[in-house]
């Protein structure tokens, strides 16, 4: 019988949820329509999303090309009550690459949601507010979407978890969808 590394098993549980939570792409409403002069869309592609990790209120959110951790392809905040999140992001930002990286940060304003049924610490019992500082940060690693399209992200402990994994084992041989799978093994 074969036992299961703790890795393994993470791996697998961190695609699972990826597949069953989002990194799907719908039709997004910026899109043209088609024939004589139609214009192109201004908006390249759409990330609508939650930040989750107990519900990141006034999070942070950047969105980054993997090979450029210092200039985000576009930046926004989580919501104040459910920690959503909607990102566009400009054809003139000129993305190149398969996957793009969301990042999630706290800093000023921003808190988390303890959903620790033992509370979080001092600070916070289960179901209260408490501050996140700009040490905070948790992300998601995931294909860049078609052209005027959208792909619903929820960035959260698993995709943060897999995207950690990715970026450790491959960050040399570069991040593909095969490596991301690969941290399942």
């Amino acid at each position: 019988m074969k036992l299961w590394s703790v890795r393994g098993i993470l791996g697998f549980v961190c695609v699972f949820v990826l597949a069953a939570c989002g990194g799907g792409t719908e039709s997004s409403g910026n899109a043209s329509p088609k024939g004589a002069g139609a214009q192109a869309p201004t908006t390249a592609f759409s990330f609508p999303g939650k930040s989750v990790k107990g519900l990141i209120q006034n999070g942070y959110v950047s969105v980054f090309s993997l090979d450029d951790d210092e200039t985000p392809l576009a930046t926004g905040r989580t919501s104040s009550n459910g920690g959503q999140y909607t990102l566009d992001i400009p054809e003139s930002a000129g993305v190149n690459g398969a996957f793009v990286k969301l990042v999630v940060r706290g800093g000023a304003g921003a808190s988390m949601v303890c959903d620790a049924p033992q509370g979080c610490g001092p600070e916070a019992s289960f179901g209260m507010s408490m501050a996140i500082s700009d040490d905070f940060e948790i992300m998601a690693i995931v294909p860049t979407p078609n052209l005027g399209a959208t792909s619903l992200v929820d960035v959260t402990a698993i995709s943060d978890l897999t995207a950690r994994l990715a970026l450790a084992s491959y960050s040399d041989a570069g991040i593909t969808e095969a490596s991301l799978l690969d941290v399942s093994e």
